[in-house]
């Protein structure tokens, strides 16, 4: 996982994933990508957590619907 303070770091050269200052903003964020993930697929997700290692599909089934 990567986080970026953008006003701080536009070029995003530091990853604040693991700054303790930033946890509330990461769980926040980690738990709105969770729920636009939740029911997809791909299988990025449980909904209770995100499942790091999926490979990417390159096509999708519902897309041949």
């Amino acid at each position: 996982e990567q986080f970026f303070n953008l006003d701080n770091d536009p070029d995003e050269k530091e990853n604040l994933i693991g700054n303790p200052l930033y946890l509330d903003q990461i769980t926040l964020r980690r738990g709105q990508l969770i729920q636009e993930l939740v029911g997809r697929e791909e299988g990025y997700t449980d909904g209770e957590k995100l499942i790091v290692g999926r490979k990417p599909q390159p096509t999708l089934n519902k897309a041949h619907s």
